[in-house]
């Protein structure tokens, strides 16, 4: 019987040093600062955003393949000279939502697993998916136009399908971008929750 417990503390200090030897702090510890949004849903605190439209346009392939990729897509239409597309870019950036600048952008290091940026120029004339994105999801034009897109059940059909919403203008302060923040992290919810049953 002493023997069985020598060995057995022998076992757990040796995965004890190996752990610490090979950075298990530092993993273990990545590992539980990341947000788990399948447990959002048990989270009373969360309320996963329901205004994700499952309206049939006619998405992009682009859109389709990141979805595809395994990341929910995140567009900001801008264009040069908009003082408000600056205005939203830098809140967004303070906000960690977004990193870098407007012409090449990135997603925020909080969601660069989840969320794939793509930050277009509306008016551009060697890069046409800004006006597309532009005529799918905001007919009425203008900038900055925000969209997010996801997967989400249909509420008549219970089936998959892109969820997408989008809004154009800029209302500056913390409240608009803590609304986004809750809108991404639904998507993400949702993608998450949804992935599986999507029939591409």
């Amino acid at each position: 019987m002493r023997l069985i417990q020598a060995l057995a503390m022998c076992a757990a200090l040796v995965i004890l040093i190996s752990g610490i030897g090979f950075g298990g702090y530092v993993l273990s510890k990545r590992i539980t600062s990341v947000p788990c949004y399948g447990c959002m849903a048990l989270n009373p605190k969360f309320t996963p955003f329901k205004g994700f439209s499952t309206e049939n346009v006619s998405h992009p392939d682009w859109v389709i393949d990141t979805l595809k990729d395994g990341n929910i897509v995140f567009i900001f239409l801008w264009q040069i000279g908009c003082d408000p597309c600056e205005a939203q870019w830098n809140d967004m950036k303070n906000a960690g939502i977004v990193k870098g600048v407007e012409e090449n952008g990135e997603i925020g290091d909080k969601y660069n697993d989840e969320v794939k940026l793509f930050s277009l120029d509306a008016g551009s004339i060697t890069d046409q998916r800004g006006e597309e994105a532009m005529n799918i999801y905001n007919l009425g034009g203008g900038t900055p136009t925000t969209i997010i897109l996801t997967l989400v059940k249909d509420n008549e059909t219970n089936e998959v399908k892109i969820g997408w919403y989008s809004f154009m203008g800029y209302q500056s302060g913390k409240p608009m971008m803590s609304n986004m923040e809750q809108i991404i992290e639904s998507g993400i919810y949702y993608y998450d929750e949804n992935k599986a049953q999507w029939a591409t």
